[in-house]
C-alpha cells in the first residue's frame, strides 16, 4: 500500500527526504479538492529503484494513513491444493479509489491474494467497517460503487475498513485498509441529491449490479442528509418526490432481483427503510406502499435466512426489531386516511412473517421474544400444551394488550407438538376505515398456531378467555356508600346505550344482598327491570359482589337507572348494620370480526373495578334557598355548612353541595332539601360557615330563605354579608336571625335586592356575561336578543337617513370623523323605537315555562300502595343528595320516602295546575319567531339600503347606531332596571316574589305525605360521616392563622403586581415622552444654525448687517429649489419678516456736567423705554396722510398681539413681540428691493436695540416643524450680537405610527388607574394622606400629567389653527409661536414627569433591605442634615455674591449672580477655570478659591458626610425587620415555587 499525508490550502507539497528513503513501494500522490458540493481527485505515481523489496510494508507513524495487515487465522494447516507454511502466506493486498472521498462519492476496492489460497474453489469476499458494521459481501474481487459512511472527525475523518478473505475451506485472511470520508456535502441542494441517485441507479442498471443492498449503501447516506435538513430551504415536495423515487427502486430491485440472502443485508435495508420513513410529513400514499413492499420482501427473506443461517438470535431480533419501528411510522401516517385499508393489510402482513421468522429454529419452553416500538408490539413464543393451561401473556410497557388464557381443554391443542403462540398489540386502531362506533384505547390480538404456521381454532370454552385493554382516557364513574341498616336506592345515569353496565359492590362485611334495577322508575319486589343475588359464591373473591348487565342480558338504554340494594337476613331481624360501597361503571368490549371486516361484540363481555363514596340523609324536610351576592368575588369553593335553629330543636350540621353543578356561583340561587328527624319549631336563627378552601375561598351570601314543606311557612334570613378572612367582619362563622315583616319589605331592601338581581338579569347586554345560574332565559336566547336589537336598530337609523340632510349643520371634528347633533338624535331616537320591541322578545324568553317532561308508567307496573318512590341522585364528594328538576333548580331529598297525595291536597294541586304562572311552554317558539323575523327583516332592508348609501351617509349612519348602542347600554337599559326596582319597592313589595320561579316545585314537594310500614322496605333515614373537617366550624385560632396568611399573601401578590404595573407604566411613560422628541431635531437645527451663522462676526455695526442680510440671510431663504431654503430640504412655511425694536429718544438722562458734548442719550432696551410710535420713513414724522399703507408699515409699531408673537429672551434683555416688522416677500429678488428700501432710509440706526428674522420651515423628512428667530441685538455700546433661537415642533402625530398614540392613550388609562387608587387612599386616610411623601409624589405625577394632557391639547388646538392661518395668508408671516410655547412647556412637564416617575422606582425598592436601610438613614439624620444645608446654602451664596461683585465686571464667567453660583459649584466639582481668576487678580483671587475650597470642601461638605456615616452606624444597630421584608421573602419564595425553584424557608 502508499504511503500518505494530507495537505490543505496549498499550492506545493514537499515530500521530506527521509520519507522518500524509508520508503519501500512506489509513491502516489493524491491531490483531492471540494467545491460548491463538488469533489474530485487526481493522482500519480513516482516509481523508486528497489520495487519487490519486500511484499509487505511497513507501517509508517501514527499521524499517517497507514494500511496495516492482521496476522494469519489458520493456525498452519496445510492448504488442500498444495502443503505451505503459515509464513508462505500473506494477507490480501487491497487497494481502494479513490483513496479520499465523501459520503456521496462511489469508492471502488479491488483485492488480489495468493494463489493457493483460493486454488480449491472462489473466495468471498465480505467488507465492514472496523467498528463491524457491514458493507458488502460477494465473490467479486472488485467491489465497486460502495457508499462508505462519514469517518471520525478527530481523526481527519479517517474511516477504518476490513476486508475478510474466506475460501471454500472456511480458512480466512484479513486486511485493515485506511481511508478519509469526508461529509463535504453540506451545501448539496436537493437537486443535487436527485441527480445523484437518478444517475447512480441508472450505472447499476447499465453494468448489471442492481440490486437492493447496493442501493441501500447509497439511499442510507441520501436519507441522513435530507433527515437532517439541507442548507438551504427546498420545497417539501420535492423531498417527497426524492423519498417516494427511492422507496420504489427499492421495491423494484427486490421484486425483480435477487433476493437478500445475508441477515446482515437486510439489516442494511431495513435501517434505510426506516430512515426513509422517519419524517411523517414528506410520506405520500406511494412511498408508503413502496416502503410496505420493501419491509414484506424483507420480512419474508428473514424466514428464509432463519432457517439457513443457524442461531442468529441477535442479528435477526436487531433487524426485526427495525422493520417493526418502520411499520409503526407507517402506521401512524396512514391512520385515518383513505387509503388505510390497503397499508394496514400490508403491514399486517408484516407482522406476520416477522413472528414467523422469529419462531424459526426456536425451542420450545424458552424465553419469549418481544418486539415493541410506539404503536406495535409483538410477542412470539414457542411452548408445550401443558405450560398454555392458565398462562398469563402481557408487554413489559403498560399500553399494550394482555391476555389471560384459562384451561385449555385436550380438544383444542395437539397432544404433542408444541404450541406457537402470537400476540400483537396496537397503539392506535389499525382497522378504523371500518364504518361503526368508534373504537379508542389499544387493540390487541393472539393467535395459537402449530409449528408450520396453521391457526389452532379455539372456541366454545368452558372458561373465559380475560383482556386487559388499558384506556388512556378519562371514564366517567358513580360511586356511593350506603348505609344497610336502612336499605337504599342509588341512582344511577347511564349516557352510552347498548353498553354493559358495571356494578361493583363491597360490603363491609359478608352479607347477602339483593339487588334490583329500575329504568327511568324505582323498582321494589314486584316491578324491576333486572334482578340478582349477591354474592356469587362460584366466582373469585374479587367477583363475588360484582354484576354485569351486558347487552345479552338486558338492553340498555341511556338513562337514569335506579338500584335498590336490600340486605337479605332471617327472621326476626329487620336489618343489618354493615355498610356498602357501590360503583358503578359502563364500558364496551368489541373484537374485528376478519369474516365480515367489522367490529362485533359477540361473545365479548366487560369487567371493572372502580371505588369511591357518597351518605344519603333523614326525615322532616326543610327547603333552603340560599342567594349569593352579585359583588365582585362572590362566589366560594369552599365548603358551606349550615345549622337551623328552632324554638324545639337545633338541627345537625349539613353540607351544601351539588355533584351535578358548582353551587355558590355569583349571583346564583342554590335550593337544597334538608332532613331533620323532627320539626324544628319556629326557627330563630340560621348559622353558616365554610372551611375556608379552594381558590377563592370567600363568599358574599346576600340572603336564605327556609320553607318548612310539611307546614309551608317559610322564614327569611337577610345576610347580606361576607363570609371571608380578608373581607367584611373577617369571619368565617356568622349566625343571622330571621327577618321581621318590616326589614323585608323595606324599601332599601326591596330596591337593592331588585336592583343587585336585575342588574344582572334584566340588562340585556350586561346579562350575557353575568347570567345568573338559576335563570331560565339561557345565554343564547339573550345573544339572540341583543343581535335582533341591533340589526333592528340599524334598520331604524337607515329609515331616519333617508331623509335629505342639511348640508348647513354645524359640527365636531375628531380627526376625519364629524359628530353632528343630527346624527345624535337619531341614534336616541332609533334606540327607544326598538326598546318595546326587544322588551316584548325578552319579556317571552323570561316568564316562558320550561317544558315538562312527564314519565308515563303503565297502570299495571304501578308500584303498590306501600311500596317507595326513590327521588334522590347520589354524589360522590358530598354527604347530600341531589337531583336537578325541570326548572334547573337543585334539591335534597330523603331516599326511600313513600309520597301518597292526600285527596285535598290532590284537588288544591289541581287547581294550582290552573293556575301556573308565566307562558306556556311552547310560546319559546313564539319568541325565535319574533327573534328571526325582526333579525330577517332588519338585516334584508339595511343590506338592500345601505349599499345605495355613500360614504359620507354610510359614516353618518354607522354613528348613529354606535351612538344607538351606547345608549341602550348605559342609558336605557338601566333606566328600565331602575324604573322596575323602585316601582317594585313602592307598589309591589313583594318578598316572595322572587321565589315564583320555584313555587310550582316547591308546592309539589311541600303537599306530599310520608308514610311508614312495617316492612324494612318503608323505613327511612339517613347516616353521616360525622368525621369531616367541615362538620366542625373553624376555631378562632385557625381563624387568626389563616388571616394573617391571607393577608400576606395578599400583599405579595399586591406588590409584585405594583411593581410590575409601574414598570409596565414607566415605559409606556417613556414611550409616550421619547415619541414628543426627535432625534433629527438636533442636527436639523444645528444644519439651519450653520447655515445662517456665515458671514456673522462678534461685532457687526448697521452696514454689516444689511451685507449679512443680503448675502448669507437672502441666499439660504431663497434657496435654489423655489420655496425651499438652504438645500432643498426644508420647506418655507408662508413669508420671513424682519422685526426690529428700538427705544425712544432721550430715554436716559445724561450728568448734568455732560449735557453739553452729549446733547443725546439712549438708553439700553426695557420695556419702559421702549418705542413704540408711529413714524414716516427715515424716521420722521408722520405728516402726510396720503402715504401708501404698505410702504409705512416697516416705519409703524405693532403690538404683540396683532402680530401674533411672544417675548423673546435674548442675551441681554427680555424683548416684547411687538415692533418695527417688514416681510420680505416671496422671492429673493423682492426681497433685495425691500431690504436696499429699509437700508436707503436708514431703518436700523442708532436707537434699534435689537433686530429678529423670523421664519417657519417643514422638513418633510423628519416630520417638523421649526421656528427660527435669528437675533442681532446691541446693549446701545453700537455694535450688534449675533444670536439664534430654533424650536422644533411635530404637528402631525399620526404620520409616525399609530403606536404613539396607543401608548399615550394606554398612558392617561394608567393615569386614571392611579387617580382611583390615590382617591381610595385619601378616603381611607384623609388627612394623613397629604402628610406621606409618597402619596404627594403620587399626586403631583397625576397632576403634572393632567398639565401635560392639557397643554397637549392646547399645542393641538393651536397648531392647527396656525397651520390653518397659513392656508388663508400664504404671502403673509405665519407665527407658530404660540404653538412653540406650548410644545416648549409639554416638553418640560414631561420632563419632570419623567424624572418623579423615576425617582418613584426607590419607593418600590423599599423592598430591599439595603435600600430600605438607606432610607431609613436618612430620615434618622434629616433634623441634622437639614442644618448642614442651610449653612451651606449660605456659604454658598456668600462666596457667589462676593465673586460677582468682585469679578463680574470683568470676566463672563462671574457676569450676573446665578452665573457666579454656577461657577462656585463648579469650583467644588473641580471644573474650574482658575487661570482667569488669577491674572485678574493673584492675591484676591487665590485667597477667595483657596478658602472656598477649604471651608466648603473640607470643613462643611465632610461634616455634612459624617452626620450621614454616624446616622447610618445608628440604623445597622437598632434596624428591625419590617413586615415588608417578610412579604418580600414569600413574594420571593412564590415566584420561585411557579418558575419551580426550590427555595429554603428562612427559620
Amino acid at each position: 500500500m502508499l504511503l500518505k499525508q494530507q495537505a490543505e490550502n496549498v499550492n506545493t507539497f514537499a515530500v521530506p527526504s527521509t520519507t522518500l528513503k524509508a520508503a519501500k513501494q512506489d509513491i502516489r500522490v493524491v491531490a483531492y479538492g471540494s467545491k460548491d458540493g463538488k469533489s474530485g481527485y487526481g493522482y500519480f505515481t513516482i516509481p523508486l529503484s528497489d520495487i519487490s523489496a519486500s511484499l509487505l510494508p511497513t507501517i509508517p507513524p501514527s499521524n499517517h494513513t497507514t494500511i496495516s495487515h492482521s496476522t494469519l487465522n489458520n493456525n498452519s494447516v496445510p492448504l488442500p491444493c498444495q502443503t505451505i507454511s503459515t509464513a508462505q502466506l500473506h494477507p490480501p493486498s487491497c487497494t481502494i479509489d479513490p483513496p479520499i472521498g465523501d459520503v456521496l462519492s462511489p469508492f471502488s476496492i479491488t483485492c488480489t491474494t495468493v494463489e493457493p489460497f483460493c486454488c480449491s474453489g472462489p473466495c468471498s469476499f465480505c467488507l465492514t467497517t472496523v467498528d463491524g458494521n457491514y458493507m458488502y459481501c460477494g465473490s467479486d474481487l472488485g467491489m465497486r460503487s460502495l457508499f462508505l459512511p462519514i469517518g471520525d472527525k478527530n481523526y481527519h475523518y479517517s474511516l477504518g475498513l476490513k476486508v475478510i478473505v474466506t475460501n471454500v475451506d472456511g480458512h480466512t485472511i484479513n486486511t485493515t485498509l485506511f481511508t478519509q470520508v469526508r461529509d463535504s456535502s453540506c451545501d448539496s441542494t436537493i437537486q443535487d441529491l436527485q441527480s445523484l441517485v437518478l444517475h447512480y441507479v441508472t450505472q447499476l442498471q447499465q453494468h448489471g449490479l442492481f440490486s437492493a443492498s447496493m442501493l441501500a449503501q447509497m439511499f442510507q447516506s441520501v436519507s441522513r442528509r435530507l433527515n437532517r435538513g439541507l442548507n438551504n430551504k427546498e420545497e417539501k415536495s420535492a423531498k417527497k418526490k426524492l423519498r417516494e423515487d427511492m422507496l420504489t427502486d427499492m421495491c423494484v430491485a427486490l421484486t425483480t432481483g435477487e433476493p437478500l440472502k445475508i441477515l446482515l443485508e437486510a439489516q442494511m435495508t431495513a435501517d434505510v427503510v426506516l430512515s426513509l420513513v422517519t419524517e411523517e410529513d414528506e410520506l405520500t400514499y406511494n412511498a408508503e406502499w413502496q416502503a410496505c413492499c420493501v419491509l414484506t420482501s424483507i420480512s419474508k427473506s428473514l424466514i428464509s435466512m432463519a432457517t439457513t443461517e443457524g442461531d442468529v438470535t441477535g442479528l435477526m431480533q436487531q433487524a426485526t426489531t427495525t422493520i417493526i419501528q418502520a411499520s409503526s411510522n407507517i402506521l401512524e401516517v396512514s391512520a385515518n386516511t383513505e387509503h388505510q385499508r390497503e397499508i394496514s393489510s400490508l403491514l399486517l402482513n408484516i407482522t406476520d412473517h416477522i413472528q414467523s421468522a422469529l419462531l424459526a429454529n426456536k425451542r420450545p419452553n424458552q424465553q419469549p421474544a418481544s418486539l415493541t416500538s410506539p404503536l406495535i408490539s409483538l410477542y412470539v413464543n414457542r411452548l408445550s400444551p401443558d405450560k398454555l393451561q392458565n398462562q398469563f401473556f402481557s408487554f413489559e410497557n403498560n399500553n399494550s394488550a394482555s391476555f389471560m388464557l384459562p384451561s385449555l381443554g385436550p380438544g383444542i391443542l395437539p397432544s404433542v407438538e408444541p404450541v406457537d403462540v402470537r400476540m400483537l398489540s396496537f397503539g392506535i386502531n389499525p382497522f378504523s376505515w371500518s364504518k361503526g362506533d368508534p373504537i379508542r384505547g389499544a387493540v390487541g390480538g393472539l393467535s395459537l398456531t402449530r409449528e408450520n404456521g396453521s391457526v389452532i381454532p379455539v372456541t366454545n370454552l368452558g372458561e373465559e378467555i380475560e383482556v386487559l385493554l388499558p384506556s388512556l382516557e378519562a371514564v366517567d364513574l358513580n360511586s356511593t356508600s350506603l348505609d344497610l341498616r336502612k336499605y337504599s336506592t342509588l341512582a344511577i345515569n347511564v349516557t352510552t346505550p347498548n353498553a354493559s353496565l358495571v356494578l361493583k359492590l363491597e360490603p363491609s362485611e359478608e352479607i347477602s344482598l339483593q339487588l334490583y334495577l329500575g329504568f327511568q322508575y324505582y323498582p321494589n319486589d314486584t316491578h324491576y327491570k333486572a334482578k340478582m343475588q349477591l354474592p356469587h359464591l362460584e366466582n373469585p373473591p374479587e367477583e363475588r359482589y360484582t354484576w354485569v348487565l351486558g347487552p345479552k342480558d338486558t338492553a340498555v338504554d341511556a338513562g337514569v337507572y335506579y338500584l335498590l340494594v336490600r340486605p337479605t337476613v332471617g327472621a326476626p331481624v329487620n336489618s343489618s348494620n354493615a355498610s356498602v360501597f357501590i360503583t358503578s361503571f359502563t364500558a364496551q368490549c368489541k373484537y374485528w370480526d376478519e369474516t365480515k371486516t367489522n367490529w362485533s361484540g359477540c361473545g365479548c363481555r366487560v369487567k371493572v373495578t372502580v371505588l369511591e363514596d357518597n351518605d344519603p340523609l333523614a326525615d322532616y324536610r326543610y327547603l333552603l334557598v340560599v342567594s349569593t351576592g352579585h359583588r365582585r368575588g362572590a362566589s366560594t369553593s369552599s365548603h358551606v355548612t349550615v345549622t337551623l335553629t328552632g324554638s324545639v330543636w337545633e338541627s345537625e350540621p349539613h353540607h351544601l353541595t351539588d355533584p351535578d353543578k358548582p353551587v355558590f356561583e355569583r349571583g346564583g340561587v342554590d335550593v337544597f332539601l334538608m332532613a331533620t328527624p323532627v320539626s324544628l319549631g319556629e326557627l330563630q336563627s340560621i348559622r353558616l360557615w365554610h372551611d375556608n378552601s379552594g381558590k377563592h375561598p370567600a363568599w358574599y351570601v346576600n340572603k336564605v330563605m327556609v320553607q318548612d314543606l310539611e307546614t309551608g311557612q317559610k322564614w327569611h334570613f337577610l345576610c347580606s354579608s361576607w363570609l371571608a378572612i380578608d373581607m367584611g367582619e373577617g369571619t368565617l362563622d356568622k349566625v343571622f336571625p330571621v327577618a321581621i315583616d318590616k326589614d323585608l319589605k323595606g324599601f332599601s331592601n326591596l330596591f337593592f335586592m331588585k336592583t343587585a338581581k336585575d342588574f344582572c338579569d334584566g340588562h340585556i347586554w350586561f346579562s350575557v356575561v353575568s347570567r345568573p345560574a338559576s335563570s331560565n332565559f339561557t345565554r343564547v336566547q339573550r345573544i339572540s336578543c341583543c343581535f335582533s336589537l341591533l340589526l333592528c336598530t340599524m334598520l331604524t337609523s337607515i329609515i331616519f337617513w333617508g331623509i335629505p340632510t342639511n348640508p348647513s349643520e354645524q359640527s365636531l371634528d375628531v380627526g376625519n370623523i364629524k359628530f353632528s347633533w343630527k346624527q345624535v338624535m337619531i341614534g336616541v331616537q332609533s334606540s327607544i323605537i326598538m326598546f318595546p320591541v326587544n322588551l316584548l322578545i325578552v319579556s317571552i324568553f323570561r316568564f316562558t315555562r320550561p317544558r315538562k317532561k312527564i314519565q308515563k308508567v303503565e297502570e299495571d307496573q304501578q308500584p303498590k300502595s306501600g311500596s317507595p318512590q326513590q327521588e334522590k341522585k347520589h354524589s360522590d364528594t358530598s354527604p347530600q343528595w341531589c337531583k336537578q328538576t325541570d326548572i334547573a333548580v337543585e334539591y335534597v331529598i330523603k331516599d326511600h320516602v313513600t309520597c301518597i297525595s292526600s285527596p285535598g291536597v290532590g284537588r288544591s294541586g289541581g287547581s294550582k295546575k290552573c293556575c301556573q304562572k308565566g307562558l306556556p311552554w311552547w310560546f319559546l317558539f313564539v319568541g325565535w319567531f319574533l327573534v328571526a323575523a325582526t333579525s330577517g327583516v332588519s338585516a334584508f332592508f339595511t343590506i338592500l339600503y345601505g349599499l345605495n348609501y355613500g360614504k359620507q351617509r354610510s359614516i353618518s349612519w354607522l354613528i348613529s347606531m354606535t351612538v344607538s348602542f351606547f345608549e341602550s347600554l348605559l342609558l336605557t337599559q338601566p333606566i328600565k332596571v331602575l324604573g322596575f326596582a323602585i316601582f317594585f319597592a313602592l307598589v309591589v313589595k313583594s318578598v316572595d316574589n322572587d321565589d315564583d320561579d320555584d313555587e310550582e316545585y316547591i308546592y309539589m314537594v311541600r303537599n306530599q305525605v310520608l308514610i311508614y310500614s312495617d316492612d324494612p322496605d318503608d323505613v327511612r333515614i339517613s347516616r353521616r360521616d360525622s368525621s369531616c373537617s367541615f362538620y366542625q366550624p373553624p376555631p378562632p385560632s385557625d381563624i387568626g392563622k389563616m388571616k394573617d396568611n391571607m393577608i400576606k399573601d395578599r400583599k405579595a401578590f399586591a406588590l409584585i403586581m405594583e411593581i410590575l404595573i409601574y414598570v409596565l407604566f414607566l415605559c409606556v411613560l417613556l414611550m409616550a415622552a421619547y415619541s414628543q422628541r426627535d432625534p433629527n431635531a438636533y442636527f436639523l437645527t444645528q444644519h439651519i444654525q450653520q447655515s445662517f451663522s456665515n458671514g456673522i462676526s462678534d461685532s457687526m455695526s448697521h452696514e454689516d448687517v444689511f451685507t449679512w442680510a443680503n448675502s448669507t440671510l437672502l441666499k439660504n431663504i431663497f434657496g435654489p429649489y423655489s420655496g425651499f431654503i438652504t438645500d432643498g430640504n426644508s420647506k418655507l412655511v408662508g413669508n420671513a419678516r424682519l422685526r426690529q425694536v428700538r427705544v425712544k429718544k432721550d430715554s436716559c438722562r445724561t450728568a448734568s456736567s455732560m449735557r453739553r458734548s452729549v446733547p443725546d442719550c439712549h438708553a439700553p432696551y426695557s420695556w419702559e423705554v421702549e418705542d413704540m410710535g408711529s413714524y414716516g420713513p427715515g424716521w420722521k414724522r408722520l405728516v402726510d396722510g396720503n402715504t401708501s399703507k404698505t410702504l409705512l408699515t416697516p416705519w409703524q409699531y405693532q403690538t404683540q398681539s396683532t402680530l401674533r408673537a411672544h417675548s423673546v429672551w435674548g442675551g441681554v434683555a427680555l424683548y416684547r413681540g411687538g415692533g418695527f416688522t417688514v416681510v420680505l416677500g416671496p422671492d429673493q429678488q423682492n426681497a433685495k428691493s425691500v431690504l436696499q428700501y429699509l437700508f436707503d432710509n436708514t431703518w436700523l440706526d442708532i436707537y434699534t436695540r435689537a433686530l429678529f428674522v423670523e421664519f417657519t420651515v417643514y422638513t418633510a423628512n423628519v416630520n417638523l416643524f421649526c421656528i427660527v428667530t435669528l437675533m442681532l441685538e446691541t446693549t446701545a455700546v453700537g455694535a450688534f450680537q449675533y444670536r439664534s433661537e430654533l424650536q422644533n415642533v411635530r404637528l402631525f402625530q399620526t404620520t409616525d405610527g399609530i403606536h404613539i398614540l396607543a401608548s399615550e392613550a394606554i398612558y392617561f388609562l394608567f393615569i386614571l388607574y392611579y387617580m382611583f387608587l390615590q382617591c381610595k387612599l385619601m378616603k381611607q386616610q384623609k388627612w394623613e394622606y397629604f402628610r406621606n411623601k409618597w402619596n404627594l409624589l403620587e399626586l403631583a405625577i397625576i397632576l403634572l400629567s393632567w398639565s401635560a394632557f392639557s397643554v397637549f391639547i392646547k399645542r393641538t388646538v393651536q397648531g392647527n389653527q396656525d397651520l390653518q392661518y397659513y392656508h388663508d395668508h400664504k404671502n403673509r408671516f405665519p407665527s407658530f409661536y404660540e404653538t412653540a410655547a406650548a410644545d416648549s412647556a409639554l416638553g418640560y412637564i414631561i420632563a419632570f414627569l419623567v424624572l418623579l416617575a423615576t425617582i418613584k422606582m426607590w419607593h418600590l425598592m423599599r423592598l430591599n433591605a439595603k435600600l430600605s436601610m438607606i432610607t431609613s438613614t436618612l430620615q434618622r439624620a434629616w433634623t441634622d442634615i437639614s442644618s448642614f444645608i442651610v449653612i451651606i446654602v449660605i456659604m454658598f451664596l456668600a462666596y457667589s455674591i462676593t465673586s460677582n461683585l468682585l469679578f463680574g465686571w470683568k470676566l463672563y464667567t462671574y457676569k450676573t449672580l446665578v452665573d457666579a453660583a454656577m461657577a462656585m459649584v463648579s469650583l467644588q466639582l473641580g471644573i474650574f477655570n482658575y487661570d482667569e481668576i488669577l491674572d485678574l487678580n493673584p492675591v484676591l483671587g487665590a485667597f477667595i478659591i483657596g478658602s472656598c475650597i477649604i471651608f466648603m470642601l473640607f470643613v462643611v461638605l465632610n461634616l455634612f458626610i459624617s452626620v450621614i456615616l454616624e446616622a447610618f452606624s445608628q440604623e445597622q444597630r437598632h434596624h428591625k425587620p419590617s413586615e415588608e421584608e417578610e412579604i418580600v421573602d414569600l413574594m420571593f419564595m412564590k415566584i420561585c415555587s411557579f418558575f419551580g425553584i426550590k427555595t429554603k424557608k428562612k427559620q
